[in-house]
């Protein structure tokens, strides 16, 4: 067992007394051997190391008990992929998320008949269904963030996301062609606009797609 440190072997010996020193995997030891005197090890006590030690090998840092530098390597299965990307795109999505929120509760349409405007909140269409997807992709995109990045988290949220968006985009165009329905069946002046919370909920979840779509590459190791 290494321990996800250099393998047990003969190294050059740091402290400058021999030619090469055997590190058992985690420590120096003092069984030394120079090439060409004797093939096996021999056994001496342990000495203090000589001033000045010799410096360790380019690819070797850390230091163990009584001599230079130890050859110390990445542990095994370690992630080479740094996730402050993954997380800066998170903060990506709970921002679009937070767009979701919010325009869930404010005015989806404005319907202007006979000179009289009337204004349609989402919480009067499918406000709730938006308001309850946001809030889940938030919660999951937040778990994700404040915890180690799982992709099962991600997946769901992006998931989620895109079922937002769709919702709003069938609002978008569901507000037009009930306006030109009602118009032909009762042949009134009747004109009606998307109102400026439908558009945000419509942004909120291309962002929060965008955002937890593009962190998915980045924690696909973790």
């Amino acid at each position: 067992m290494t321990n996800g440190g250099q393998p047990a072997g003969w190294y050059a010996d740091p402290s400058g007394q021999a030619q090469t020193r055997w590190w058992d995997g985690q420590q120096w030891t003092g069984h030394t051997h120079d090439p060409g005197a004797q093939a096996a090890p021999v056994a001496v006590a342990p000495v203090a190391p000589a001033a000045p030690v010799a410096p360790a090998p380019a690819h070797w840092s850390g230091s163990a008990p009584g001599y230079g530098g130890a050859p110390t390597m990445p542990a095994p299965g370690g992630n080479p992929v740094s996730l402050d990307g993954a997380r800066s795109l998170l903060w990506v999505a709970l921002a679009g998320v937070a767009a979701v929120v919010v325009g869930s509760f404010l005015p989806w349409a404005t319907v202007t008949i006979f000179g009289q405007e009337v204004t349609v909140d989402g919480m009067d269409g499918d406000g709730p269904l938006t308001l309850i997807g946001g809030a889940l992709v938030g919660a999951l995109v937040l778990a994700a963030h404040l915890q180690r990045p799982a992709r099962w988290k991600v997946v769901t949220a992006l998931v989620l996301a895109a079922l937002v968006t769709l919702i709003a985009v069938i609002d978008v165009v569901d507000v037009n062609s009930r306006v030109a329905e009602v118009q032909g069946d009762l042949a009134v002046d009747l004109e009606a606009a998307v109102g400026f919370g439908l558009w945000l909920v419509l942004a909120g979840g291309i962002v929060a797609v965008v955002g937890t779509a593009l962190t998915l590459p980045k924690i696909r190791r973790t």
